[in-house]
């Protein structure tokens, strides 16, 4: 799994939003962004757009089911502040600019950046290594997935 951005890692336990740290969406990892150029960290299709354009669900040939959501509480603000480059169903490669946020914006409303990945089927795929605390560039390896057996 690659970095949909760069910025720094932590793992989703430190995400300050318990949605996330408690993994109620699953397991993963987290970002710190640098940038609010988001890049697809696999190829596949845009399975779902959030209304609110803070976050979408990748689905690739393999069953694997990402979610990428920039900002915590960026939902709050509706969409402004998101420019989608993306549509539900488009198929999509790795590295294509998947959406632009205005990082700007949301610090100007200090909103916490912090900014999962996260894997929403862990019952069909298992995270075997995160690269944690490190300062990552969009297309840097985060994590490492296999399929369950």
């Amino acid at each position: 799994m690659l970095s949909p951005f760069a910025g720094k890692t932590m793992d989703i336990t430190e995400v300050k939003d318990p949605v996330f740290s408690q993994g109620m969406l699953g397991d993963g990892c987290a970002i710190l962004p640098d940038s609010g150029d988001i890049y697809a960290p696999v190829s596949g299709e845009i399975s779902v757009i959030a209304d609110t354009l803070h976050s979408v669900c990748i689905r690739t040939p393999q069953g694997l089911e990402l979610i990428i959501h920039y900002g915590i509480d960026t939902v709050k603000h509706k969409g402004t502040g998101f420019e989608m480059k993306v549509k539900v169903g488009q198929k999509i490669r790795t590295g294509e600019l998947l959406y632009r946020c205005d990082r700007g914006y949301f610090l100007n409303y200090g909103v916490d950046m912090t900014s999962p990945v996260v894997i929403a089927n862990g019952e069909k795929f298992v995270i075997i290594e995160k690269c944690l605390h490190k300062n990552v560039l969009p297309g840097d390896v985060i994590m490492k997935l296999k399929l369950r057996q």
